[in-house]
């Protein structure tokens, strides 16, 4: 069981430069979406299933909270998703939230570093990466700022983001019980490299 976990965690690894290259961005006209042609809680359901640094960064909030154990269980993810929905209220306030994009990359970032690291994050750092949740929730709800679909579309936004946790999660703690603990924490790490990998080719594909 170690050797299958530890084969598919480096075909994670393997995965990742590329799907990172293809970093796709945030408007409705990166994704081929508008606002006419799909209802605003649909919209909201799927968009967040259409960005890879938000999908690495719900990714990495799931495996550390169940690296972490105890209350980070559900305080970790409960601490993101609000600060998400702070973000998306500012956006539907029409708020400006500055290098929104370079911080979504920055969580991808320090979510891969805290991952790869020996040792279970420091509570300021896990205050640092739950805080990241603001532009996430930011960049997803502004280009629906001042339409009359923007609260059905952040429920059923906070609905995907959820669910992608939980299952995330429980992906995570099903893999933790059947290895030992050594094992998950080695795998926890070289998952935390390969996003620590993609959240560098995220920068360089934003910069170019």
């Amino acid at each position: 069981m170690n050797r299958w976990m530890t084969l598919a965690a480096a075909v994670f690894v393997i995965s990742f430069p590329s799907i990172a290259l293809a970093h796709p961005g945030h408007g409705p006209a990166d994704h081929g979406i508008s606002e006419h042609t799909m209802g605003g809680f649909t919209h909201g359901l799927t968009h967040p299933l259409t960005g890879v640094d938000h999908l690495l960064t719900l990714i990495a909030v799931a495996l550390i909270a169940v690296r972490i154990g105890g209350r980070a269980m559900w305080a970790v993810p409960a601490a993101f998703l609000a600060m998400g929905a702070i973000g998306a209220s500012a956006a539907s306030l029409g708020w400006n939230v500055p290098m929104a994009e370079a911080m979504i990359i920055g969580s991808v970032l320090v979510g891969g570093l805290t991952l790869a690291s020996r040792r279970t994050a420091p509570t300021f750092l896990l205050s640092v990466i739950c805080g990241f949740g603001l532009f996430h929730g930011y960049a997803h709800v502004i280009e629906m700022a001042g339409t009359d679909t923007v609260a059905s579309y952040s429920i059923g936004l906070m609905a995907t983001s959820l669910g992608m946790i939980v299952i995330a999660m429980v992906a995570a703690r099903s893999a933790q019980r059947l290895g030992s603990t050594e094992t998950f924490t080695k795998a926890c790490r070289i998952v935390g490299g390969s996003l620590t990998v993609a959240a560098i080719a995220m920068m360089l594909v934003h910069v170019g």
